[in-house]
């Protein structure tokens, strides 16, 4: 397991960001839309790279004033509610890829294929393609091709955003269990992903942090306007831990 210890500085947009995630743990990122949310992600997945600051995963120094490691060599993988799965390529293939670009031997890839298929429930799916695919089938292909490749950092923006609500919730479960021990960032609008999938949560506004610890705190206590609404209309926050 990999801990995640961030300092993140970027002039545009205004980011000045500290974030410290365990081993093992996820943390979410709270905040409206341009708080800043996903370019951090970015910023972590090495896909920007910060004005200043330091990034490290474990005993790795993956950004600092003297280099930067390129986003295909950090272990990270960043995830959005888009699928993005290979059109060409049948299930079996979209989730072989990732291994097989770690450059793993032939049975080691199809190994993790038939595991990570199997995991995420689409192992009857395994020889068609993206087109094929309803929704909700086409985000667990993509969660299963992502967790193929061990990541040592999972980044996953809005993964069920684009999901109609029974699904959401489905795959809400899912990744509960697949994310023990899985180190990972997630940046969600929605309460119950958060309170599901998170120990902890920092939200996020204008670039900085203006709260942040135990998830259940975070939102029983709200310090910030748009987690006070989002809260309000439920009536309280337990039914979402219970």
């Amino acid at each position: 397991m990999t801990a995640l210890r961030a300092q993140l500085r970027l002039r545009t947009p205004d980011i000045e960001v500290a974030l410290d995630v365990a081993a093992g743990h996820t943390l979410s990122l709270l905040g409206s839309n341009g708080a800043g949310k996903s370019t951090i992600l970015n910023l972590l997945a090495g896909l920007t790279d910060p004005d200043a600051g330091r990034i490290e995963l474990g005993d790795d120094v993956l950004f600092d004033a003297a280099h930067s490691v390129p986003p295909h060599r950090r272990g990270v993988v960043l995830l959005t509610q888009q699928p993005t799965l290979f059109p060409h390529l049948n299930v079996r293939h979209n989730v072989g890829f990732g291994p097989a670009a770690l450059r793993l031997g032939r049975d080691e890839v199809a190994r993790r294929v038939d595991e990570w298929m199997e995991r995420v429930d689409v192992a009857g799916l395994a020889d068609r393609r993206p087109a094929e695919l309803s929704g909700g089938q086409a985000a667990r292909v993509a969660l299963a091709r992502a967790l193929a490749t061990h990541p040592r950092l999972l980044l996953l923006d809005e993964p069920f955003a684009a999901l109609d609500v029974d699904i959401a919730d489905r795959m809400r479960v899912l990744l509960r269990d697949l994310l023990v021990d899985q180190t990972c960032v997630l940046v969600t609008h929605d309460l119950a992903d958060a309170a599901v999938l998170s120990a902890t949560a920092a939200v996020v506004e204008h670039g900085r942090i203006i709260d942040s610890g135990p998830t259940r705190r975070v939102l029983a206590e709200p310090k910030s306007p748009l987690i006070e609404r989002l809260v309000r209309p439920t009536g309280g926050v337990d039914d979402y831990f219970s």
